[in-house]
């Protein structure tokens, strides 16, 4: 066991490296140094000393303001093309909805007054009947129209103070009070080129000769307006107004060659007011 434990004690011998010649000595202790690696050789890529500044890169050597213009233009090229194709659409998007718009109107509904028919000539009216109008309304278009309302009224009005020559005093905007009519609310006419006849009747009811006496020397006048609203086939409003006077004839009968009457009878003409014509 003694001997075992000498044995174990005993360090173990180093292995020793082989002896070298040429500039390597002995260590003085008769150990050797262990040997190192070679350094790994580097490789330097010199350049010859003529080739001044070729070891930049190309691109950075440029002038960057050319770069930034360069992006300048191609930024701008590209928003000019932009703006073109946007211009482009809306024009095509316009001249669509200007060819639909176009195509509604001709196919659409017009509720107009196509004629008036005069009731028997004043004088003869006097004491025994009321004067009033009949109003021939008519649906054209491609399209029927539904009749949402319609407003009537016939009676006399004062002229107005001073008027040369007289007008009508009438109200700057119309009011109605015959909300009777001829077509059921929500009626669909079509349009089938029927007139219908609307008789609107005066409201002061049998004229009497002092009221024919001023409607003759223009003291007053006999005026007849109304209102139709309609819906059209596309759920557009449409609206007609229409006014009208009562005209005594002036003058005597002019003829021409041919016997036709050139002078107008004595009986209701249509005329512009602010208010109470208008067609949509």
């Amino acid at each position: 066991m003694l001997a075992l434990f000498v044995v174990l004690q005993v360090p173990p011998l180093q292995p020793q490296a082989p002896a070298q010649s040429g500039n390597h000595t002995a260590n003085t202790q008769g150990q050797q140094k262990p040997e190192q690696s070679p350094a790994p050789a580097v490789m330097v890529n010199k350049r010859e000393s003529g080739d001044k500044g070729s070891d930049k890169d190309p691109v950075a050597t440029q002038d960057p303001d050319k770069w930034v213009r360069r992006g300048f233009w191609i930024n701008a090229g590209l928003t000019v093309i932009t703006l073109i194709i946007a211009v482009a659409t809306l024009l095509q998007a316009f001249s669509s909805k200007k060819s639909a718009t176009a195509q509604m109107n001709a196919d659409r509904a017009w509720v107009l007054i196509h004629g008036i028919r005069n009731p028997p000539p004043l004088d003869q009216c006097r004491g025994t009947t009321a004067p009033g109008i009949v109003y021939e309304v008519k649906v054209c278009g491609n399209t029927p129209a539904r009749i949402v309302r319609e407003r009537y009224r016939c009676r006399i009005v004062p002229a107005v103070p001073g008027s040369t020559p007289p007008e009508p005093q009438i109200e700057p905007v119309p009011t109605y009070k015959s909300e009777a009519s001829h077509f059921g609310v929500d009626d669909i006419v079509r349009a089938t080129g029927t007139h219908w006849g609307v008789s609107i009747a005066s409201e002061s009811g049998i004229l009497t000769f002092p009221e024919f006496l001023d409607l003759q020397a223009e003291r007053s006048f006999l005026v007849a307006y109304g209102c139709i609203e309609y819906k059209d086939a596309f759920g557009r409003d449409g609206i007609t107004k229409f006014f009208n006077i009562y005209r005594f004839a002036s003058g005597g009968v002019m003829t021409s060659p041919d016997g036709t009457r050139l002078s107008p009878d004595s009986g209701f003409r249509t005329e512009n007011r602010p208010g109470y014509s208008q067609t949509t």
